[in-house]
């Protein structure tokens, strides 16, 4: 079964491992992924909006998806 939960952009070790299953879905030639550094600071909440961020995991704990919503 897969679970989902909420990303703490502030926990460096759960960043780094949602941010390499991001990059590993930017696999077609038309996909331009963002910079580490650059989705971080794109992925923190101001006074506009708020963006949650999650990481699915299988069975074993493993990082196999993640997504991200934008909510104004």
């Amino acid at each position: 079964m897969t679970t989902i939960e909420l990303l703490e952009l502030a926990d460096d070790g759960a960043y780094d491992e949602f941010y390499d299953v991001y990059r590993r879905s930017q696999d077609r030639v038309i996909d331009q992924a963002w910079g580490k550094r650059e989705l971080r600071i794109a992925l923190q909440a101001d006074e506009y909006q708020t963006r949650p961020t999650a990481v699915a995991r299988d069975d074993s704990g493993t990082a196999v998806g993640v997504g991200l919503a934008e909510l104004g």
